[in-house]
């Protein structure tokens, strides 16, 4: 949530710059020069720091103040998510939540708005991530990683057939010679059993992987 709040953040300075400027951003503008400091989360800013980002941009006008608007409600979310693991009871949680939405809701910037609405759409499982200390972050990039191509190995196809041996284990299908169904998977340390079904079963195989997390001794969460 924070990396799409970063996102957001970073939408809503170019598409101002390309408004109110009519061009792209530049070395000598305020907002190009406070872009890096806009991600940087406020507790990792020195005063001085602070100071060289909200300035120039409260002075910039309409564009700055929007900027700052988006900052803002990027740290409110932050603040949300950071009573995760210190045992906050219901009402500072909701509380919480309840100032990122309405300074979403007022700061009336698509971009913004577009942010709350996700968090609301996503709520019950980040009210559990905030409640319990434990995300599925780890479990969906393992699935991810296993059964999306696009998330596995060098993203350059001739980086990738670089990668790929004539002669690989046995039980680990060739790359070469897998099926089309899994065209474009990289099987390495992949059995051959789960190349050799049909995507139908990409279900259980997702299952199999996460109760392998929940093994003894295994990666867990």
């Amino acid at each position: 949530m924070s990396r799409l709040a970063n996102k957001m953040l970073s939408t809503v300075r170019r598409r101002s710059t390309a408004e109110l400027r009519g061009r792209r951003g530049r070395a000598t503008d305020p907002e190009w020069k406070a872009r890096r400091r806009l991600l940087r989360n406020r507790e990792d800013l020195t005063d001085e720091q602070f100071e060289k980002m909200w300035n120039p941009l409260l002075d910039e006008g309409p564009l700055g103040q929007r900027l700052l608007t988006a900052w803002i409600a990027k740290e409110s979310l932050r603040t949300l998510l950071a009573l995760a693991r210190t045992c906050a009871d219901r009402q500072q949680v909701g509380h919480a939540r309840w100032k990122f939405l309405t300074w979403c809701a007022d700061a009336d910037i698509p971009e913004v708005v577009t942010l709350a609405t996700t968090v609301d759409r996503w709520w019950p499982e980040i009210a559990a991530f905030i409640n319990t200390g434990h995300s599925n972050a780890n479990r969906n990039f393992l699935i991810t990683g296993l059964f999306n191509p696009e998330h596995r190995g060098p993203r350059h196809p001739w980086r990738r057939r670089e990668r790929r041996p004539d002669v690989i284990p046995a039980g680990i299908v060739n790359f070469d010679h897998a099926s089309d169904d899994h065209e474009g998977v990289h099987p390495h340390s992949m059995p051959a059993s789960w190349l050799s079904s049909t995507p139908a079963d990409c279900d259980s195989k997702a299952q199999a992987a996460i109760h392998l997390l929940d093994q003894p001794g295994g990666p867990g969460l």
